[in-house]
C-alpha cells in the first residue's frame, strides 16, 4: 500500500457529567485515495491476515487445546503445577496486541459496589460505532519473477508484471456493536470495475475486435478489450449518515439513535434504500438478540459464554444487493482468475486454531419438555439473501489455449507464447461467437439453523419429531428468477484462405 492521508473524527457520549465510562463511542475515518499492489507472493499473506481477523472475531485464536496462544492464561506442567508464561516476560506480539486493544477499547473494572447498577446498564447498552470511508481505491495484482541481468555473474532482480486491476469509488464499511443484543455491519461500493492490464498471463493479448498492428498490440491489449466487470456509477451519497456529512452534524440526535428493532431495521434496510446510497454493491448484516428487561448481571455473564443453550430469541440476516452489472467472461478473465487461485494456494501456513477433538459417538441426552417447547417456539436462524438487479453475462468463446499455471509464471514462457500467437491475430480481430444472458432480477436465499448440533440431537431423540423441528434441522436454498429471460447467441462463421478474402456468413 502506498502512503495516503487520513482524516479521523471521534465522538463520545456520556450518560451524565460525572460519568467515567462513555455510553457510546464513534470513530469515523476518511481516506481520499488508496492504492494497493498485491503480488502473487503477497496474496497468501493477505489471505492470512483475513483469517487472523476472523479468528480474533470468533475467538478461535486461542483455543482450549492451545493454551500457548492465549496470553495471560496460566500454564501448567505435567504435574499440574503453575509455571510462568515466558511470552509475557519477553514481550511477545500477542501481549502487545492485547495491551493495544485495551488502550483503544478500555476495560473498566467494577470494583465499586455502588456503581454496580450503572455498570450493568452500561454493559447492556454500551455502543461502539466504527466506520471507514474511501473515495477512490485501486487494487493491482502482479506476477513476480527473478530476472538475472546481462552477464553470467549479473545480480538477480525481481520483475513485476501487472495483469489485473480492480478499481472502486465511493466505498465504506461501518460496524456497530451495541452490548450483546445487536450488531450491524454495512458495506457499500458506488462504482466497481475490473479491467485487464497488459497481456494475458499466457502471453496472448486480450483483443476482441478491431484491426491492430504489432506496434500497437501492447497498448491496445489493455485498452481494446472490454472490462471484465462494470457495475454502478460514481456518487457522493456513501458519506451520508457519517461524521463527514454536514447534515448529520447539524442534527446531532441522529448520531445516538441506536435503538434497534427487527421490524424497523428490515423496513429501512431494503434493496432500494441500500442501492440509493451505493449503486454498485451494498451489504447489510444485522444480528439481534432479545434480552428480558429483568436480566441480571450474573445471568448475563453466565449466558455470554454459551449462547447455544440460553433459549433466547436470536436472529441474523445478511442481505447483499448488486446493482445493474455486466460481466464479460473470456479466456483472459478465466486465466487471470486461475492465476489468483493458484497464488492463494501456494502457502503452507499452519491453521490458527487446531480442529476440535472428534469424540466417539455416544448416547444422546433426552431433552426435557421445556427445552423441546423452547426449540419449537423459537429456533435461532441465519438468513443470507443475495439479489442481482438486471445482470448481464456475456460468455465469449475460448481464444486462448489451456495453460499450466506452474510454467506460465515464467517470463520466457510468456514471450514464447506471444511470438507463437501470430497465427491467432486474425482470429482475434474478427468477431467471435458469444452468448449473452440478461435477467431482470435474480434472488438467492439460504437459511440455516444457528445452532444445528443442539437442534439435531434434540430431534433425533424424539419419536417422531415435530414437523417444525424437522424442517428447522435442514438448510434451505431458494433461487428466484424474475422478469423475462433473454438469451442472445451471436455466431460468425469465417472462412480464411490465403487466396481469397474472408467472407462472413
Amino acid at each position: 500500500m502506498y502512503r495516503c492521508s487520513l482524516s479521523c473524527r471521534v465522538v463520545r457520549q456520556f450518560e451524565s457529567v460525572n460519568s467515567i465510562q462513555p455510553l457510546c463511542t464513534r470513530y469515523d475515518v476518511f481516506c481520499p485515495q488508496l492504492h494497493f499492489s498485491l503480488s502473487d507472493t503477497q496474496l497468501p499473506m493477505f489471505l492470512r491476515l483475513m483469517q487472523l481477523a476472523l479468528a480474533l472475531y470468533y475467538g478461535e485464536l486461542g483455543t482450549a487445546g492451545d493454551p500457548e496462544l492465549c496470553p495471560g492464561v496460566p500454564l501448567k506442567d505435567a504435574d499440574g503445577k503453575l509455571i510462568d508464561d515466558p511470552s509475557l516476560e519477553e514481550g511477545s506480539w500477542s501481549s502487545w496486541a492485547w495491551s493495544l486493544g485495551s488502550a483503544l477499547l478500555p476495560v473498566y473494572w467494577e470494583d465499586d459496589e455502588e456503581h454496580t447498577l450503572s455498570a450493568h446498564r452500561h454493559r447492556l447498552h454500551k455502543t461502539l460505532h466504527m466506520g471507514i470511508y474511501v473515495e477512490t481505491a485501486t487494487w493491482t495484482f502482479k506476477l513476480t519473477e527473478s530476472v538475472q541481468d546481462s552477464g553470467y555473474f549479473g545480480p538477480t532482480k525481481m520483475h513485476f508484471t501487472p495483469f489485473l486491476r480492480v478499481e472502486h469509488q465511493g466505498s465504506f464499511v461501518t460496524v456497530v456493536v451495541r452490548g450483546m443484543e445487536a450488531s450491524n455491519v454495512q458495506l457499500g461500493i458506488s462504482s466497481l470495475t475490473v479491467d485487464p492490464v497488459g497481456f494475458c498471463i499466457c502471453g496472448i493479448a486480450d483483443i476482441q475486435e478491431g484491426s491492430v498492428s504489432d506496434t500497437q498490440e501492447q497498448s491496445v491489449a489493455a485498452q481494446g478489450s472490454p472490462s471484465f466487470l462494470t457495475v454502478g456509477q460514481e456518487g457522493q451519497e456513501y458519506l451520508g449518515h457519517s461524521l463527514f456529512d454536514p447534515q448529520v452534524l447539524m442534527e446531532s440526535q441522529e448520531l445516538w439513535d441506536y435503538k434497534y428493532s427487527w421490524d424497523r431495521h428490515t423496513k429501512e434496510a431494503t434493496e432500494a434504500n441500500l442501492l440509493a446510497r451505493t449503486g454498485a454493491v451494498a451489504m447489510d448484516y444485522f444480528y439481534l438478540m432479545e434480552l428480558p428487561t429483568d436480566f441480571s448481571s450474573e445471568k448475563l455473564s453466565e449466558i455470554s459464554s454459551d449462547l447455544e443453550y440460553s433459549n433466547l430469541n436470536e436472529r441474523a440476516l445478511c442481505r447483499m444487493v448488486v446493482g445493474a452489472c455486466e460481466v464479460n467472461i473470456s479466456s483472459g478473465f478465466y486465466h487471470r482468475l486461475e492465476a489468483v487461485s493458484h497464488s492463494l494456494a501456494q502457502h503452507d501456513y499452519p491453521p490458527y486454531a487446531s480442529p476440535p477433538n472428534q469424540e466417539p459417538p455416544g448416547p444422546l441426552p433426552t431433552p426435557s419438555e421445556e427445552e423441546v417447547a423452547a426449540l419449537e417456539a423459537n429456533t435461532p436462524t441465519r438468513c443470507y439473501l443475495l439479489t442481482l438487479m438486471e445482470p448481464v453475462v456475456v460468455l465469449h468463446t475460448a481464444q486462448h489455449s489451456a495453460v499450466n499455471m506452474r510454467n506460465v509464471v515464467s517470463a520466457k514462457r510468456r514471450k514464447k507464447n506471444r511470438k507463437a500467437c501470430g497465427d491467432l491475430c486474425m482470429a482475434r480481430v474478427l468477431p467471435v461467437p458469444r452468448v449473452q444472458v440478461k435477467l431482470s432480477r435474480l434472488d438467492l436465499e439460504w437459511t440455516r439453523p444457528m445452532y444445528p448440533k443442539r437442534l439435531v440431537s434434540a430431534a433425533c431423540t424424539l419419536r417422531p419429531p415435530s414437523p417444525a423441528m424437522l424442517h428447522n434441522c435442514h438448510a434451505h436454498l431458494t433461487v428466484t428468477v424474475r422478469g423475462p429471460l433473454c438469451v442472445c447467441l451471436c455466431v460468425y462463421v469465417c472462412l480464411i484462405s490465403c487466396l481469397f478474402k474472408a467472407h462472413r456468413i
